[in-house]
């Protein structure tokens, strides 16, 4: 079995996700330059560099070897931040789309969510979000929300539903951290699942009465 150079390894992998190098330079905060050079063999790029770009096509699912690159249909992604997340589905939605957030809280966001939050609505990104009953919190247009009953969102995860993902946080050892699951069929499910939840949640606001 032969094997491939990181120049062959990189050009691959763009084939397979049907990228240019400058889309391979967006996904990676790697340089188009750099890409450029490396593709070329003018220079071998720096492990920082080769995590970068290895980590950006992992995310997609793209996996290399000294011998071969593979397109996975289900794998998982890990991001240590919610920002983390919220970049990445502006990444994977750059023309717009559906996130659906379950069980969320906004007054537990940062400044820097709340503001890429709002970015993300100005690039056209519409979001769903599932909240506690009661809770008034709301950064964006209230018809995006629904409030859940108190008892079944205490028992509940956060969970983000975006494509062909689906985040959920977990809390490990005291961290707080974001898995994804990336899997056409199980998202298609989980987005289901959201909507029957949507629709039996109250408009925020809706006292009963």
């Amino acid at each position: 079995m032969s094997t491939m150079n990181i120049a062959e390894q990189l050009r691959a992998a763009r084939g397979i996700l049907d990228w240019n190098q400058q889309d391979l330079a967006d996904h990676s905060r790697v340089s188009k330059s750099a890409i450029v050079n490396i593709e070329q063999g003018k220079v071998e790029p720096e492990l920082a560099t080769l995590r970068k770009l290895t980590r950006a096509l992992e995310k997609e699912g793209v996996l290399i070897s000294p011998s071969a690159v593979q397109k996975m249909e289900s794998f998982t992604v890990e991001f240590g931040s919610y920002l983390e997340v919220l970049e990445d589905i502006e990444q994977t939605l750059p023309d717009g789309g559906e996130v659906r957030v379950h069980c969320a809280d906004d007054r537990k966001s940062s400044d820097a969510v709340n503001q890429k939050l709002q970015e993300l609505r100005a690039k056209g990104i519409q979001f769903r979000i599932t909240i506690c009953e009661g809770n008034s919190f709301i950064v964006g247009d209230m018809n995006d929300y629904r409030w859940l009953d108190k008892e079944y969102f205490g028992t509940s995860e956060v969970t983000v539903i975006y494509a062909n993902k689906v985040v959920f946080h977990l809390m490990m050892n005291a961290e707080s951290k974001f898995l994804a699951i990336v899997n056409d069929r199980y998202a298609k499910r989980e987005r289901s699942t959201f909507d029957y939840w949507w629709n039996k949640s109250k408009m925020v606001g809706d006292d009963g009465r």
